[in-house]
């Protein structure tokens, strides 16, 4: 049954470069494509080197190169001005038609974007309209969290966008804490659709790091660089060490960072003290 079931990744606005193919976004296509799933990655840009890597691997999820009204570069080149807000908004639009053809005939049921708000909200509508079959839309907000600006008319422009977003999508994700504080923030009315999806510990990456670590001689250890603050998720990293401790006794965790949060810092050891928290081997290197 998992074949029959069909993920789409976007990736828009950004060439994907090398640096990609180690990390998001490719490496999301590429594991529902190991799992089994039927994975479309849709990019609007490709530089050579990274589509000769991808060639030449065995095991990888399909591409599907789009492009838009403008070359991406125009539009970079421009930085953030009006004429590139104007100029990106066109280049959604025709992405919007152009990829609701392609999932027309793919028939995906999830879509997995980065923040494309246009691209999604005329996704949506045409499901609505009947124009796209159902889909589930999942929203990943790759940002540090937004900032106030100067200037209301941006604000309210940001807003907005972030309103077609959230009608949009089913779920909106973000890795880091403190983007999600800042976006609550600023957007409230997200709050039942945004969630944090941190980059955890499985039983999974323990077993594959175990295997890796039989094979040579460096410390077993799991090595964590946050800043430490209380909206970072320190505690729920423990939590999950906790929970699999027992399975991997020799395993270590390590935290190292600068300290953000003074407050948090200091009674950062007394959640170690706790009696549910029992994980074994625990050190810290902090700095100011």
């Amino acid at each position: 049954m998992i074949d029959k079931i069909k993920v789409v990744t976007l990736f828009l606005h950004d060439p994907l470069e090398e640096i990609h193919l180690q990390k998001d976004p490719f490496q999301i296509p590429l594991a529902f494509t190991r799992k089994g799933f039927k994975s479309l990655f849709i990019v609007q840009d490709i530089s050579r080197d990274s589509l000769q890597r991808i060639s030449s691997s065995t095991q990888r999820p399909s591409i599907f190169l789009i492009s838009g009204a403008f070359p991406l570069q125009k539009i970079h080149y421009l930085k953030k001005s009006l004429r590139s807000t104007v100029l990106r908004v066109i280049n959604d639009i025709v992405l919007s038609v152009k990829i609701s053809f392609l999932l027309r005939r793919v028939k995906p049921n999830v879509v997995i974007s980065y923040y494309y708000p246009i691209i999604l909200f005329m996704a949506r509508t045409a499901i609505a309209i009947k124009l796209l079959p159902p889909f589930k839309i999942w929203c990943k907000l790759d940002s540090p969290g937004p900032t106030e600006s100067s200037s209301k008319v941006m604000d309210l422009i940001r807003k907005s966008l972030m309103i077609l977003a959230y009608i949009a999508s089913d779920v909106i994700s973000i890795e880091s804490y403190v983007g999600y504080r800042k976006f609550l923030a600023y957007v409230p009315f997200i709050y039942n659709k945004l969630t944090v999806i941190p980059n955890g510990i499985s039983v999974e990456l323990m077993t594959k790091l175990k295997e890796l670590a039989g094979k040579s001689k460096r410390e077993k250890a799991i090595l964590c660089v946050a800043r430490v603050e209380r909206y970072k998720g320190l505690e729920l990293l423990i939590e999950a060490f906790s929970a699999i401790a027992e399975i991997f006794p020799e395993y270590k965790l390590k935290i190292v960072g600068p300290i953000v949060d003074e407050t948090f810092s200091a009674s950062f050891s007394h959640l170690l003290m706790r009696e549910e928290f029992k994980i074994g081997s625990f050190s810290w290197d902090l700095f100011h």
